[in-house]
């Protein structure tokens, strides 16, 4: 009985161990949002109408102000890209979840657009009257 209790507490603790990446690693809450601003900002950048604002920005600037803002530095970064890419499956569901978070966006972003575009409408028809 024993040595079977021993088995199962061995067992859980290498179970727990998996899930967890190393201190030196953004782990994936933070990694999810980070990405997403990561994203966002190259989405801006290829828009001819922001393009122009940020023309001035160096990108690895733009991208060294996201990283500051969530807190961690281009190697923080880079590291954790290395470590991830060791870890398929890791890395696979942390882009799922920006994937999924970016849609969310997009979804919400189109909502508001069918609503100003249905109150402008609403607003011309009114003063067409």
């Amino acid at each position: 009985m024993k040595k079977l209790l021993t088995a199962l507490t061995l067992f859980t603790l290498l179970l727990g161990c998996k899930n967890r990446v190393p201190e030196y690693v953004i782990p994936p809450n933070d990694m999810v949002p980070l990405l997403v601003d990561m994203h966002i900002a190259d989405g801006l950048l290829g828009e001819a109408k922001y393009r122009a604002k940020i023309a001035q920005l160096d990108t690895t600037n733009l991208y060294d102000a996201i990283l500051e803002r969530h807190g961690y530095t281009r190697q923080d970064l880079d590291t954790s890209f290395y470590y991830y890419t060791t870890d398929i499956d890791r890395f696979d569901a942390i882009y799922n979840d920006v994937l999924e978070r970016l849609n969310e966006r997009e979804t919400i972003l189109r909502q508001d657009r069918l609503q100003q575009d249905s109150l402008h409408r609403a607003i011309e028809r009114q003063q067409a009257q």
